[in-house]
């Protein structure tokens, strides 16, 4: 199996950027496992439906969220295709080949 090319300088700023926030890694945490609409994810990470929307419009920038529609509904996902790989395992670990982030914090 060939290897994926790493990111460039650039888009590794741009999710170093991304994720300088501790609210938007919290964000990841609550979606990995499964796609949540933002009443959802506001509901759990204790802020409102505006204050959420606005980070999860910052990692859909950066192109760590995706968004999928279901019905009249929009539900935000983790953007497997930006991450070079998302492991599943006991570390629930994004690797963006530039640097692996761990979300095994269970504050989610």
């Amino acid at each position: 199996m060939s290897k994926m090319p790493l990111p460039s300088k650039q888009q590794c700023v741009v999710w170093m950027k991304a994720l300088a926030d501790p609210l938007r890694i919290r964000i990841l945490q609550c979606i990995f496992d499964s796609p949540q609409s933002v009443t959802d994810i506001a509901k759990r990470i204790g802020r409102s439906i505006t204050n959420t929307s606005h980070h999860l419009q910052v990692l859909r920038h950066a192109e760590l969220v995706a968004v999928e529609k279901a019905g009249r509904s929009a539900l935000y996902r983790i953007d497997r295709d930006a991450c070079r790989q998302c492991l599943r395992n006991e570390m629930r670990s994004l690797d963006f080949g530039c640097c692996l982030l761990h979300l095994d914090m269970p504050d989610c």
